[in-house]
């Protein structure tokens, strides 16, 4: 993990997200300013983890870079919209398939 230091403090580690690997480097301090600390389900925490780390990546236009993340590393060429990111999720997401019989109901 690399180290960004900062005026006068100590250095702070960043955290790669991306799948496959690193695509930006996401500061913890951003994860609890975005989700409000916490969260009651782990599974929720996981998806606003996600959720962050898509638009950090993908939709957020960063200073320094002037792209986003993805554009700087070649992974695109435009800039993605969130229309855009649930597209390609809708899809990568399998469709439902036939719904099974009912069970009977035993009457009382």
């Amino acid at each position: 993990m690399r180290q960004r230091g900062g005026g006068g403090e100590a250095g702070r580690e960043l955290s790669p997200l991306g799948k496959g690997g690193a695509i930006g480097l996401v500061d913890p301090r951003h994860l609890v300013d975005a989700e409000g600390a916490f969260s009651k389900k782990f599974e929720n925490h996981a998806h606003m983890v996600a959720i962050y780390a898509a638009w950090y990546n993908w939709i957020c236009i960063h200073k320094t870079l002037r792209v986003t993340p993805a554009m700087a590393s070649g992974l695109s060429k435009t800039l993605m919209t969130w229309e855009d990111i649930l597209t390609v999720m809708d899809a990568e997401s399998s469709k439902p398939g036939p719904r099974g019989p009912y069970k009977e109901r035993i009457a009382r």
